[in-house]
């Protein structure tokens, strides 16, 4: 990594085991209740088109002459940050790849523009885009009932902030003030450029001073999340939601240290990662309460997360289940060959992330958030380490944060 202009970032990946490099730009965002629904209009509108390629169309057909290169805009959340993403996937020789860089570059500096402002009618279709969206949260309804644990666990914070936005914003947005918010985003953000290739880092890194010279910025870096203390008394949640065929039980435990994330992932992969799991074994398959139950790490926050998908007669015996199942992990009930059982599916899961790019590029751009440099080998290396000590220690403070129940209306 390298800083080539003020808050611009460049970050190489050599990598020939594939025949296509990936390219990442992205601009990063605290999340912020007030600017957030434009954020996420942002990208969508530059993707519509720009000064050399004024639509979509247009833009597909400059992709299909670089042996069908694939190109995406969107919104990420991680953690407590936002991010745009500009993201385009390209046969990986040295032509198509500054071919590509030369197309993302003109998407993002160069949008069309009328009157200096962004073109009305698209400013509406991208609008109702969003919209569509922003009420199609429901429809996955695992996914949904994640975010409103998320949401409820962290009312009034950063991380309880939909990335997409919210309906209720729309109206006041037009081509005058979104555009002005862009100009504001590309003068104080920090610029993060991830390319994974084959190509010599020289070039790239070269073609990237020459198209990303930003002049006038005044960067704001989003401030680090921090993990959320433990909680003194447990909040239980319980919604109806229309259209549910099965209900949805989420616990939410804080009190983590994010700098303990392997022993917690370790301890986690014992708790709920697999068919093995003490979740598992107990709730799935001797009580026969749940359809599923797992649990996951949102590492940027330090929160543990349990899911399960359970009758609603079922939610108040499962939910007392998960946390003495829980509490019994953390008073050491489980052994060493369960410990040597988590790693090694935990190592073997992180090292097949080097079999897919799309993949190998998100895990480093966590690791570009997190400012570590870290790598898949260097993670499993960090998992192998891992003891029953360690886990005990990481999850000595881990408590029940809130019990959130979505059931049928």
């Amino acid at each position: 990594m390298n800083e080539i202009y003020d808050g611009i970032r460049f970050h190489f990946i050599e990598n020939d085991k594939f025949n296509t490099a990936c390219i990442a730009i992205i601009l990063r965002r605290e999340l912020n209740r007030n600017d957030v629904t434009a954020n996420a209009l942002i990208p969508k509108i530059l993707a519509g088109g720009c000064q050399s390629y004024k639509s979509i169309a247009q833009i597909n057909k400059k992709l299909d002459t670089m042996l069908g290169a694939v190109f995406n805009a969107d919104i990420v959340k991680k953690g407590n940050e936002q991010l745009i993403e500009f993201f385009c996937e390209v046969y990986d020789s040295e032509d198509y790849v500054i071919q590509a860089l030369e197309l993302m570059g003109e998407i993002l500096l160069n949008p069309e523009t009328k009157d200096g402002c962004f073109i009305k009618s698209k400013i509406q279709n991208e609008k109702q885009k969003l919209k569509d969206v922003i009420l199609s949260r429901k429809n996955d309804k695992k996914e949904y009932a994640k975010q409103r644990l998320i949401e409820k666990m962290f009312e009034n914070e950063p991380f309880g902030i939909y990335a997409d936005g919210y309906i209720e914003d729309l109206d006041e947005l037009n081509e005058e003030n979104l555009y002005r918010h862009y100009q504001e985003l590309l003068k104080t953000s920090p610029i993060e450029i991830i390319v994974m290739s084959k190509i010599k880092e020289k070039k790239i890194r070269e073609k990237c001073i020459g198209l990303f010279n930003i002049q006038n910025r005044d960067v704001k870096y989003p401030k680090k999340a921090l993990p959320k203390k433990a909680s003194k008394e447990i909040k239980t949640i319980r919604e109806k939601e229309e259209g549910l065929n099965q209900g949805k039980l989420l616990i939410g435990m804080t009190g983590a240290d994010t700098n303990d994330f392997f022993p917690l992932l370790v301890g986690s992969e014992i708790l709920g990662g697999s068919g093995n799991s003490k979740l598992f074994m107990k709730i799935r398959e001797k009580e026969n309460l749940c359809y599923y139950v797992n649990s996951f790490i949102y590492r940027l926050n330090g929160v543990i997360c349990i899911q399960s998908g359970v009758s609603e007669d079922n939610f108040d015996k499962t939910a007392e289940l998960i946390k003495a199942e829980t509490e019994a992990l953390k008073n050491g009930d489980f052994s060493d060959d369960d410990v040597e059982n988590a790693k090694k599916s935990l190592i073997k899961n992180i090292l097949s992330i080097k079999d897919y790019n799309s993949g190998l590029m998100d895990f480093y751009l966590m690791s570009v958030i997190r400012e570590d440099n870290e790598k898949p080998e260097k993670t499993a290396k960090n998992i192998s380490r891992i003891n029953k000590k360690d886990i005990l220690d990481a999850f000595k403070n881990v408590s029940v944060d809130t019990i959130y129940m979505m059931g049928a209306n």
